[in-house]
């Protein structure tokens, strides 16, 4: 959150971080000390050292580990950056930041509509089309399949296949995953953050790119393209899991099938609003997603 400007999208993502510690705190106390009796105090070195408190603790309080302490540095000490009180208190001031803007002022909805013009103004508003030559369309097992859509199957599974390659099995990658999971720590431990975040602009620039393409092979090319994609695309990170690609990948398929199969019983007008329907079942039911692994395990 260093490199993003501080806008409302920034206090947005304050606002999540800081309720889902405080989510956070509060199962690591129910989890670990609750109900509270001299047999939980052996887990509060636990509770210090999962909450990163254990150096504030003994360099404020020079005596044996005690329960009293130990809840006030966690619960009500808003000097403590990793207490309940100071996530709270973050909270409610992002929330005051964003209550004093002024209505519609800075949104990125009246950016995006300036881009868009420009965009109008220079390549035209009117649609347009690949040149790409007509074929017959291949038969299989009752299955009709055009060349394009047998393209982008073959160009989206390589660059599938590439980003796990870079993922797994490059320095870049395994930095990558390092700071997604502990951006300081990361840091610290020699990896050049900037460095880093550049590559990850890059690349997701060139797969953006090979999307549009991929999309204009099957469809039109116009200053608009790819918006009616935001929902699905949405959709399919967080039924596979936040910060998973590879769960991504699997979110992507299982919407594409339900939003395909759906046209059997509804409209296809309403076809994200089955891929929304999908994504408020999967929140309910595991908020995680499917391949994500829970936080905190009781």
């Amino acid at each position: 959150m260093e490199n993003i400007t501080r806008g409302p999208g920034w206090h947005f993502l304050g606002v999540g971080r800081r309720i889902e510690r405080s989510i956070q705190l509060v199962d690591l106390f129910r989890a670990i000390i609750v109900p509270l009796s001299p047999r939980t105090w052996p887990t509060l070195e636990m509770l210090l050292e999962v909450a990163d408190s254990s150096m504030t603790y003994r360099s404020r309080y020079f005596t044996v580990l005690q329960a009293a302490p130990v809840l006030d540095l966690l619960m009500n000490d808003e000097a403590n950056p990793r207490s309940l009180a100071f996530q709270l208190q973050d909270l409610m001031e992002h929330c005051r930041r964003l209550s004093e803007r002024p209505s519609g002022a800075g949104w990125p909805i009246s950016k995006q509509r300036h881009l868009e013009e420009a965009a109008a103004n220079l390549f035209g508003a009117d649609v347009r089309t690949l040149d790409v030559p007509v074929a017959r369309p291949l038969m299989w097992n009752g299955l009709r399949l055009n060349h394009e859509q047998l393209i982008i199957a073959v160009v989206a599974l390589s660059a599938m296949v590439v980003v796990a390659f870079i993922l797994k099995r490059t320095r870049l990658g395994r930095a990558m995953r390092a700071i997604s999971d502990d951006p300081d720590l990361a840091e610290v431990r020699g990896i050049g953050r900037a460095a880093t975040v550049d590559w990850t602009w890059a690349i997701s620039g060139v797969l953006t790119a090979l999307a549009g393409v991929l999309i204009a092979l099957d469809g039109v090319v116009d200053p608009m393209m790819g918006t009616n994609y935001l929902v699905s695309v949405f959709a399919a990170a967080v039924i596979g899991g936040i910060g998973n690609p590879f769960g991504a990948v699997a979110g992507a398929l299982i919407i594409g099938l339900v939003e395909e199969t759906s046209a059997l019983a509804v409209s296809t007008t309403y076809r994200q609003g089955v891929s929304f329907a999908v994504l408020v079942l999967v929140l309910l039911l595991r908020p995680q997603g499917l391949v994500g692994a829970a936080r905190i395990r009781r």
